[in-house]
């Protein structure tokens, strides 16, 4: 089973590194191996390992082509194991991508009408930052919580926010899922 997991993360892998034209040709067929691998191996206890390989390959496919229906699914699928194929810490790494992925869907409305998700730029209080660089986002107005925003290690907005998060008030201003600015009081 381990080998069968290696290789799905270096198909991802492929993929996300080949040409366009292999890509689009194989990725559907990659992740429909993969989810029906996941629902015939429900009931196996896998390693810290395994799950996390199973977790990137996972995370490239997310990565490459989110907007696609079957990222969504295969993402809920992941979701839906028991707690032996993935552990809580893999669960919520899964969480977050699911976010992400429900993010760039269509929404439907009450009536049954699609409409694209506006992106615009919101302005969020910061009242964490994990080891990762996903931010604990607040938006005061709404109360709603988000933790789907990373910013990346070692460049000048994550060292900003990791010396004045304990200290002084942070507000994040978030557009298209990035960080663009930030307000230090």
């Amino acid at each position: 089973m381990d080998d069968r997991i290696e290789q799905f993360l270096t198909a991802a892998q492929s993929l996300q590194d080949g040409n366009s034209l292999e890509f689009n040709a194989k990725w559907k067929k990659e992740i429909s191996t993969l989810r029906r691998f996941l629902h015939r191996n429900q009931n196996a206890r896998l390693v810290e390992i395994s799950q996390q390989r199973l977790v990137d390959a996972i995370r490239i496919h997310v990565g490459c082509q989110a907007k696609e229906e079957e990222c969504l699914l295969l993402v809920k699928d992941a979701l839906a194991m028991p707690f032996g194929v993935f552990g809580t810490k893999h669960k919520k790494k899964l969480l977050k991508m699911h976010e992400q992925v429900l993010g760039q869907h269509q929404v439907v409305d009450s009536d049954g009408i699609e409409h694209v998700a506006e992106k615009s730029e919101v302005w969020w209080s910061c009242v964490g930052m994990d080891g990762d660089g996903y931010l604990s986002l607040l938006n005061e107005e709404t109360g709603e919580m988000c933790e789907t925003i990373r910013v990346k290690k070692k460049v000048p907005l994550w060292k900003q926010i990791k010396a004045h998060i304990d200290q002084d008030e942070i507000r994040v201003n978030v557009s298209d899922g990035e960080v663009i600015d930030i307000q230090i009081s």
